[in-house]
């Protein structure tokens, strides 16, 4: 067993409605200049939601610099990603 032992909290906040995926930028910004998306797997039929919040990001200055299937992606390595993105 590892002795490597961390924990990770995330407050949630969700914010819904029509319009609101435009404020992503904005929003993200308040958090800092990095982010994580997150979403499915398969992107199929959300090809232009996940290309327009990247660019929502990007304009706002926050970078999303890693894209990763979480299904291939060992624990230490998921550490690692969320520590450079902290940092």
């Amino acid at each position: 067993m590892s002795s490597d032992r961390w924990d990770f909290e995330l407050p949630t906040r969700v914010r819904f409605g029509c319009g609101r995926l435009a404020l992503l930028g904005e929003t993200a910004t308040e958090y800092g200049k990095s982010a994580m998306l997150v979403g499915y797997a398969d992107r199929a039929g959300l090809e232009e939601t996940y290309a327009r919040a990247e660019k929502l990001l990007s304009q706002a200055g926050v970078a999303v610099p890693i894209r990763l299937n979480p299904r291939k992606v060992d624990h230490a390595s998921l550490k690692s990603i969320f520590l450079e993105i902290l940092s």
